[in-house]
């Protein structure tokens, strides 16, 4: 009798052929096992995001066999960022802004498959001390044409109302992004936290708004705070932004401007021996402390609390720490702010 030598004998070949005592031999050669399969999402994470910071990733759950092995690519708005191959990563100043992903792929003898992790992305909520803190994009109430409140996304309820003149909300037209702002016409409008729960004496503090001034009017107020209506924020007769009013500061003069047309990032810093006011990222004035913030009773936008000597402008975004910030944060949030509205 021939038999097939050329394949495996089975239990067919047992009843065929005759074969007493004779087991159908195991299968030798071809290996065995399973290819990586991930049951459990990577997950990314990192706080705070700021400049020079690292942030990680997981490799998640996976299945397979024989041992799996992983590699990491981080990306940014769904782009590989070169070089960025481990589980952390350093983050940078273009991060400040885009969707940060990571893509693990795990290997194993028989096959490999790629996961993709959560993205994570700049916050207001990761700076220091944040107290409130405003985006255009959220929390704006309008009555008819106008807008006659702007909630505070921070969860501490801090949210500007309007008494009598309200500024109106615009869907669209910020910055390159195209973004929606809240415009201030220059003549009476205004809004007000009639207290901004800070906890005084305040030795240590940051203010920061993204404003695009509107016209050349001069001497008129950006913000204000304290029943007495003191300006922080104001153009100067000479076009430029002045501060006055804060503890014994008097008005100064910068050289730096706050051109129509052009968004910027205006801020504010008390550190306990110094206050600076800066446009984007340069200080224009600095001086000596000299007293602690005992009063942010009223603190308004677009003009003091009576409504008087505002100026015309539009706001995307404002925010209150009870916190000096540190340079990494400057650095950090005029990068995300940037990225947002193309400030400069």
């Amino acid at each position: 009798m021939n038999y097939p030598f050329n394949r495996r004998p089975n239990a067919g070949d047992v009843r065929r052929f005759g074969f007493r005592g004779v087991g159908v031999p195991a299968f030798v050669g071809g290996g065995g096992g399973n290819p990586p399969v991930n049951t459990v999402a990577p997950v990314a994470s990192g706080s705070p995001m700021l400049i020079g910071s690292n942030i990680s990733c997981t490799t998640g759950t996976w299945t397979g066999d024989p041992t799996i092995t992983y590699t990491y690519q981080w990306k940014r708005a769904g782009v590989n960022i070169v070089g960025a191959t481990s589980s952390t990563y350093t983050l940078v100043a273009a991060d400040l802004g885009p969707n940060l992903t990571c893509d693990v792929t795990g290997t194993n003898g028989i096959g490999s498959s790629t996961a993709t992790s959560n993205a994570i992305a700049f916050g207001d909520m990761m700076m220091s001390g944040v107290r409130a803190y405003h985006t255009s994009e959220a929390g704006v109430t309008e009555t008819l044409t106008a807008v006659s409140s702007w909630a505070d996304q921070s969860g501490n309820a801090q949210n500007w109302g309007t008494p009598a003149a309200m500024p109106q909300y615009m869907s669209s037209g910020f910055g390159p992004n195209n973004l929606p702002y809240i415009r201030f016409d220059g003549i009476d409008d205004y809004m007000l936290i009639s207290s901004l729960n800070i906890g005084s004496p305040l030795n240590t503090w940051t203010m920061a708004m993204v404003v695009d001034a509107v016209g050349t009017t001069a001497s008129r107020t950006v913000a204000a705070l304290g029943t007495g209506s003191r300006p922080i924020f104001r153009r100067s007769s000479t076009n430029t932004i002045d501060m006055v009013g804060i503890g014994n500061i008097v008005s100064t003069a910068p050289a730096a401007g706050l051109p129509s047309g052009t968004p910027r990032l205006v801020i504010f810093r008390c550190d306990g021996t110094n206050q600076a006011i800066a446009l984007h990222n340069t200080v224009v004035v600095s001086t000596a402390q000299t007293s602690s913030l005992n009063d942010l009773q009223n603190v308004s936008l677009g003009a003091t609390r009576t409504g008087t000597t505002p100026m015309a402008l539009n706001i995307a975004r404002f925010i209150f720490c009870n916190a000096a910030w540190s340079q990494n944060e400057i650095d950090s949030y005029a990068a995300f702010c940037n990225w947002k509205y193309g400030v400069t």
